[in-house]
């Protein structure tokens, strides 16, 4: 079963809203037609209880990351690897600079389109 929602980041943020994973595991975010930067990327933070954030690192040691956000049309971007986040209650993401991990602070709300499937 494929489920959607949406998550957002607020004025003056960089972070997204928690994102509750349960029994789920995210596929698939959209990106808004608008984001502040010239060039961007989605880096993620893993939690057991939603109020103390890690960095969540790829299998091979490098944070995991969306690169390539495009900053004037929305895009669909397939998640790099879902079990990176697998053991993780919540997952949040930030925008930052493409290549590095420089917050990106946007100047209206952004909300993204998450797309996700059950697992058992």
């Amino acid at each position: 079963m494929k489920l959607a929602s949406t998550i957002g980041i607020a004025l003056g943020a960089s972070y997204s809203g928690a994102i509750s994973l349960g029994r789920i595991a995210l596929t698939q975010i959209v990106e808004p037609a608008v984001l502040e930067a010239t060039s961007a990327d989605l880096i993620f933070e893993g939690s057991d209880d939603g109020t103390t954030w890690h960095p969540v690192y790829t299998a091979a040691g490098a944070r995991l990351r969306i690169e390539g956000l495009s900053t004037t049309i929305a895009r669909a971007h397939i998640m790099p690897d879902i079990k990176d986040l697998f053991g993780y209650a919540y997952v949040r993401f930030q925008v930052v600079t493409t290549g590095s991990e420089t917050p990106v602070v946007q100047t209206a709300a952004r909300t993204f389109k998450l797309k996700a499937r059950r697992v058992n």
